[in-house]
């Protein structure tokens, strides 16, 4: 799972509906109502009952973010406030505080954002079995170029398993032009554009599923030879499994450093399945700070390290180590945060306690799967 997709599925379960532009619209507008009734009208009870409906949908829109452009979104947003909206001589009170509002959207998504990261670092922080796998990718631009290796800082504190130089091949999706020759990843397999295109939306399903060759050439050691697999106006060829878009890196003393730096780069070609002369090869630094990876790569290939520890810095398309108790648990602790800003201290405490207990559960679920595993 992705740090994106894990985000994606703790904000389903910050709210009972799924956000959306429209609602967004509607809590702002409650945001102006409540300000028009305070700052004009005097009147403080009915403000406090719009303000209540504003933090109550607010707190929905949690990580959500708004893209309507703003003067399509103010019109909404005075659709919405029918008689409000025509008052005379407050029309330029009415635009700021419809921008106002918005922005106390943006900056609760900023939030959301930063709580999210929190648990996440305490979840591994007490749980060790969150801190097993993880990975990150080194491309071009991920540090800097010294002669023909990429210099770049290795995540703090990292227990390093593997590095690998790694062809990237993008997931097959709908909706997307594919070139003949292209490579493209469905099922943990490569597949060779044959007939290229764009899949229809309905079209990709449950995606290619030949694993032997139509091309020879492209694996020596196929049992037979069948038609390229189909789907939509497109055809693919099978060119092996998704391991064969990596390669194992060699691993040289840090002394060496300047050796690799002054070899002459190399060329993997086009094609995913590596098959190399001389291997990729770092060097690390004594106190696992840095690393030089050779060679430098380009836009099609990349360094990937697999590590144990805590993970401080995340990017969307990392993968992490978490699981759908870990979503819930994150989801608990965002909870205590947004009712905490909403300064409902009770049902913050509530929430955080819930978070507490959720974090000692699943600390005591990865003992009891470890132990299993020890015994067998």
């Amino acid at each position: 799972m992705t740090y994106l997709e894990f985000k994606q599925e703790v904000r389903k379960l910050l709210s009972d509906v799924t956000p959306d532009e429209s609602l967004a619209a509607s809590c702002v507008a409650d945001y102006v109502k409540a300000k028009i009734v305070r700052e004009v009208d005097k009147d403080l009870t009915l403000s406090s009952s719009y303000w209540s409906s504003f933090l109550s949908l607010k707190r929905r829109l949690a990580g959500f973010d708004v893209l309507t452009l703003p003067e399509t979104f103010e019109q909404d947003v005075k659709d919405l406030l029918t008689v409000d909206a025509n008052r005379r001589g407050i029309e330029t009170f009415i635009s700021r505080q419809i921008i106002n509002g918005r922005t106390e959207i943006e900056s609760l998504n900023t939030a959301a954002e930063k709580w999210m990261r929190q648990a996440v670092i305490d979840l591994q922080s007490h749980i060790p079995g969150y801190r097993i796998g993880q990975q990150s990718c080194y491309w071009s631009t991920d540090g800097s170029r010294f002669g023909q290796c990429l210099r770049a800082r290795l995540p703090d504190g990292a227990a390093l398993k593997d590095i690998y130089y790694v062809r990237a091949v993008p997931d097959l999706e709908e909706g997307v032009a594919y070139s003949a020759n292209e490579y493209v990843l469905s099922n943990n397999r490569i597949y060779k554009v044959v007939v290229g295109g764009t899949l229809l939306p309905g079209e990709l399903g449950d995606g290619l599923q030949t694993d032997t060759c139509s091309d020879p050439a492209l694996c020596a050691t196929c049992p037979s030879v069948i038609a390229p697999e189909t789907l939509g106006s497109l055809s693919f060829n099978y060119a092996g499994e998704e391991i064969a878009a990596r390669s194992k890196v060699q691993v040289i003393s840090w002394t060496r450093r300047n050796e690799i730096a002054s070899a002459p780069n190399k060329s993997c070609g086009t094609d995913p399945l590596i098959n190399i002369n001389a291997p990729a090869t770092v060097a690390i630094d004594p106190e696992s700070y840095s690393a030089y990876f050779w060679p430098h790569p380009d836009g099609n290939h990349y360094f990937l390290v697999t590590w144990n520890g805590i993970n401080f810095d995340f990017e969307d398309g990392d993968e992490i180590p978490l699981d759908e108790g870990a979503q819930a648990a994150v989801a608990e602790y965002v909870r205590a945060h947004l009712d905490r800003e909403s300064d409902d201290r009770q049902r913050s405490r509530e929430f955080l306690t819930a978070y507490i207990g959720l974090r000692a559960r699943l600390f005591v679920d990865f003992k009891e799967r470890k132990s299993v595993k020890f015994n067998r």
